[in-house]
Formats: C-alpha cells, sequence, structure tokens
C-alpha cells in the first residue's frame, strides 16, 4: 500500500534514509565563527571579550543546537501522526506498527534531550549538591546494562567486575547518568551487531570502569574536545543524533567527585571511555 502523502510517504522516506538529519562535523566551527564575528568568545575558550558577549554566544550554541534537535524528532512525530489520523483505517498493520514504534522511539529521544538539559543545569552547581552514599559500582553498572540492553539491539553488552570490589562514597544518580550516557554513545556509534564490553576494577584507591566499543573511534585530535559542550564528532558513513551534551555532562559530574574521565588512546577501531573514581570523598586524582 503506497499512499501519496507526505505524512507516510515522508516518513518511510526519512526511515530508509537513516530517518533524521543531523548536525554536520563542521557545523561547530561555523557556529564559532558567528560567534567570533560578533566579538563574543566560544563557550570553551578564554578570551578578552566581555562577559556579555561570552553568555550571548553560549546562548546562540544553545538555541541554535536545540532548534536542529528538536526539529528531527517532531518532524517524525507529526509526519507519522498526520498520516495515521488521515489514513489509519487503511494502513496494514505493519505499516501502522512502524509508524507507532516511530513516534515513541522519537518521543523517548525528546526526553532524553529534556533530560540532558536537566542535568546540565544541576551540572553548573557545586559538590556541595552532591548526595553521596556507599555504593556497590559493580551493581550500580549493571542496572545501568539491564536499562540500556532494549536499546542495544543485536549488540552484546559484556560486563566483567573484580570480585569484592569496595563501597564508593558517590552520589549514585548522577554516577548512574555517567554511565547511561556512556552506554548510549556506545551503542550510537557501534555496529549493530558488534560488542560492548564494560570492566570494573579497583586500584591505587580508585574505582576504574572501562567501557569500550567497537565503533569507528575518536581521531587523537578530538579525544580531548569531546567532553566540551556542544562539540560533535560526526563519523564518516554514519548519521547519529545528538546534541554534544553527553560527554560533557559526564566530565562535570566525575569531577564534582574529584575523579578522572578520558578517552584512552587504541591503534584500532573503537573508543574506550576509561572513568576513575576516588573511594572516599574529598579525594581527588
Amino acid at each position: 500500500m503506497e499512499l501519496k502523502d507526505g505524512g507516510l510517504v515522508g516518513t518511510l522516506e526519512r526511515r530508509r534514509a537513516g530517518r533524521l538529519a543531523v548536525e554536520p562535523a563542521d557545523a561547530y566551527p561555523q557556529r564559532r565563527a558567528r560567534a567570533n564575528e560578533t566579538g563574543s568568545a566560544p563557550m570553551n575558550e578564554q578570551s578578552g571579550a566581555p562577559a556579555d558577549g561570552r553568555f550571548a554566544a553560549t546562548l546562540d550554541e544553545l538555541l541554535s543546537t536545540l532548534s536542529h534537535e528538536l526539529r528531527g524528532p517532531l518532524t517524525t512525530i507529526k509526519g507519522s501522526a498526520r498520516t495515521l489520523l488521515r489514513h489509519g483505517t487503511r494502513l496494514d498493520a505493519e505499516i501502522t506498527s512502524q509508524l507507532l514504534t516511530d513516534i515513541d522511539s522519537e518521543a523517548d529521544r525528546l526526553h532524553r534531550l529534556v533530560d540532558n538539559l536537566l542535568d546540565l543545569s544541576r551540572a553548573g552547581a557545586g559538590p556541595e549538591v552532591l548526595k553521596r552514599e556507599p555504593t556497590a559500582v559493580d551493581t550500580l553498572i549493571r542496572r545501568v546494562v539491564a536499562d540500556a540492553t532494549p536499546r542495544a539491539g543485536d549488540r552484546k553488552i559484556r560486563v566483567r567486575a573484580t570480585p569484592k570490589l569496595p563501597a564508593v562514597l558517590l552520589d549514585p544518580l548522577r554516577i548512574e547518568q555517567v554511565f547511561r550516557n556512556l552506554l548510549d554513545n556506545a551503542i550510537k556509534f557501534s555496529p549493530s551487531t558488534s560488542s560492548i564490553d564494560v570492566a570494573v576494577s579497583s586500584h591505587n584507591g580508585a574505582i576504574v570502569i572501562i567501557v569500550a566499543d567497537e565503533g569507528p573511534g575518536i581521531a587523537p585530535e578530538y579525544q580531548e574536545r569531546v567532553f566540551e559542550r556542544f562539540f560533535r564528532v560526526q563519523p564518516e558513513g554514519l548519521s547519529v543524533s545528538g546534541a554534544g551534551l553527553g560527554l560533557a555532562i559526564c566530565r562535570r559530574f566525575v569531577d564534582l567527585h574529584g575523579g578522572r574521565i578520558e578517552i584512552v588512546p587504541s591503534n584500532g577501531r573503537g573508543t574506550t571511555v576509561r572513568v576513575t573514581l576516588p573511594l572516599s570523598a574529598g579525594t581527588a586524582l
């Protein structure tokens, strides 16, 4: 069944083509250039420009990113819903199911974007906002993995943890968000039938967590910049959505705990992220 209708045809064509247009890799430098033309500084650079100029540049980046990230899912939701309303009784079960699935997945994407924005606002506070409690990190990681598994499709997420790990004094909600973001990134950038490995161990008074995927990896020159707000790397041949906030939130929450998060250099394909957290509060690594 084929309806020459912008709703159904447009929706299915977007699905076949990867559904959503995403920001090209060079969009961030272009936004920086626009900000510099006004005399204001980019968000992550030191500058002699007035504070209000830096704020205006940051606001411009935020609004530009949000408008782009909102447009994709809203277009899919609107097109799918319009098709169901206009032609619902004439659609076969497979098409109806796909349209409903598209609406559901894009609503989830909007939900994650709102969650990231809320986390970004919380990340601006100091360590006094953390609600620390003794936490079994391996149990926390397994809970995050169980939550992420339905989103992983045919990818296999494997967890290895050293037995009898000591508890860590941390804010479980914030650290859970860190690993949710890392796993979501690994899923988005990994081949559909690949493996994602998560390892938890202790070393020199700290807990070390590794998240490794088999995706295209991150070029050395971007391995630090990916933790900047709004900075995104678009691998060749992949169409991946995102606002460029997830890793920035991860770094801020890890920093608040006195820990470290970094990309581990790799000679092969794939990205390996290492998170190191001190066992006790007040200890910086």
